[in-house]
């Protein structure tokens, strides 16, 4: 016959607990004029359910000439080639619990600047369970001049032309943008 085998074996589970870091970005004011200072604000949240014992956010400034600054205890290290890198630590930060940071930069050029950030628990325990939502970036537009009128023009980085009004006769204003191949950022209103 029929033969009958028994395996036995030691099967351990284990459930590592996780810390959700996370980060969101702020800026004010949005949208910008020239020679503005933007209040940029970089908050990290710990969504839990563990406490996270080291997090950091490190990242940049794109834009030619900010002269960021912190008052938050950031590390800021010198504009090259129109970036400006920076590192915050925050250490342990308890589940449920978040720090905000603050920095100030000069919109010295019109067109557009970005911030990147990354916010991370640095320590290999816990995981982070959703990286997705541990990078941000946010941008703002930074406008020459604003006019009063039907057409008003926030900037004319990338822009060769622009025409409006009823370009075509059929009774609905138009709107022509002539750009230098770049992308660009158009805000209509109303009012």
């Amino acid at each position: 016959g029929l033969q009958v085998a028994t395996i036995v074996f030691d099967l351990t589970i284990s459930f590592r607990e996780r810390a959700n870091v996370s980060l969101k970005i702020a800026v004010a004011p949005e949208p910008a004029m020239l020679n503005d200072q933007l209040q940029w604000t970089m908050t990290t949240l710990n969504q839990g359910p563990r406490d996270a014992p080291s997090v950091q956010i490190t990242g940049s400034f794109v834009g030619e000439g900010l002269g960021v600054s912190s008052d938050s205890g950031c590390t800021i290290q010198p504009e090259s080639n129109g970036m400006t890198d920076f590192s915050c630590t925050v250490g342990s930060l308890p589940a449920g619990g978040s720090v905000a940071f603050g920095f100030t930069a000069t919109a010295s050029q019109a067109g557009e600047v970005v911030a990147y950030g990354t916010a991370e628990n640095t320590a290999l325990d816990p995981l982070d369970p959703n990286t997705d939502n541990n990078s941000l970036q946010k941008a703002v537009g930074v406008a020459e001049a604003f006019s009063n009128g039907a057409v008003q023009v926030l900037g004319r980085s990338n822009v060769q032309s622009v025409a409006a009004g009823d370009l075509d006769g059929d009774g609905s204003s138009d709107l022509v943008v002539g750009t230098t191949g770049q992308s660009l950022q158009v805000y209509l209103s109303d009012g």
